[in-house]
């Protein structure tokens, strides 16, 4: 039965995991004995997504070419447009699937960003308020990011302290914070979140992270005392890069070396 397109998906998927290139020859097969095969479209897609081919992957899938896509079209599509970095041809995707789910909260965030990314900051404000107070905190994040971006310092101030509040070992949140604190003239309060955070857990990897704050406004000898009062065992590979260049700033050179 050479003609049977279902088997010939079928056998796509038998060999797609041990020989991708019969897989795919296989899917072709059937897509040509059935041209609006969703399901051997939306493998081969897969397939060629898996093999980092995304330009080949959406010519697969040919979204909308042959009726309208399903909800699991729509999440591929907009996936390879965003790898594709085509904002604006992922945006309708995007937004099918939160019509479809307005609690995607991933779609939610990608939308925001290819919104963000084609230069519409106020679109991607708007995109990321319409999920309320109960927000996850990525979205919350991107949302600052924007307002600081676009110069609403004071309400991207408010919303990244906020997001701090409620997740106090999120350093890059800390460091979004501290360049808020930099750029307006308040160098005194860099690290002081950090700080802040690291007192109260004694998580190392604040430490790591206020060490750093510290070297990048100058501050070496208090970053130094930082990092040498952490114990050897919780010094991951970023803190001892970081206390090797302070050894060698400090003039301790030998022992930067060892």
């Amino acid at each position: 039965r050479p003609a049977d397109a279902a088997a010939w998906n079928n056998f796509g998927n038998h060999l797609r995991t041990r020989d991708a290139s019969r897989a795919i020859t296989c899917y072709g097969k059937a897509i040509a004995l059935k041209p609006d095969f969703g399901d051997a479209r939306f493998n081969l897609a897969l397939l060629h997504n898996e093999r980092r081919e995304h330009r080949l992957a959406l010519a697969a899938l040919a979204p909308g070419a042959h009726g309208a896509c399903t909800p699991r079209e729509h999440a591929l599509a907009a996936s390879l447009h965003l790898r594709l970095q085509e904002w604006e041809a992922a945006e309708p995707h995007l937004e099918a699937q939160l019509a479809h789910d307005p609690a995607d909260a991933r779609s939610r965030l990608n939308l925001a960003v290819a919104q963000r990314r084609r230069g519409d900051a106020n679109a991607a404000l708007q995109t990321l308020a319409a999920a309320g107070d109960a927000a996850p905190q990525a979205l919350r994040f991107e949302q600052a990011s924007i307002l600081l971006e676009t110069g609403r310092t004071d309400a991207a101030r408010t919303l990244f302290e906020e997001i701090l509040a409620q997740n106090p070992a999120d350093i890059a949140a800390h460091e979004a914070l501290d360049k808020i604190h930099f750029e307006t003239g308040e160098p005194a309060r860099v690290g002081q979140s950090l700080a802040q955070a690291f007192a109260r857990s004694g998580d190392p990897a604040l430490a790591t992270a206020l060490a750093l704050q510290y070297e990048r406004i100058g501050a070496r000898e208090r970053a130094l005392a930082l990092i040498e009062r952490l114990p050897p065992a919780q010094r991951s590979t970023e803190a001892r890069r970081l206390h090797a260049r302070l050894l060698v700033a400090a003039g301790r050179t030998a022992e930067g070396e060892r």
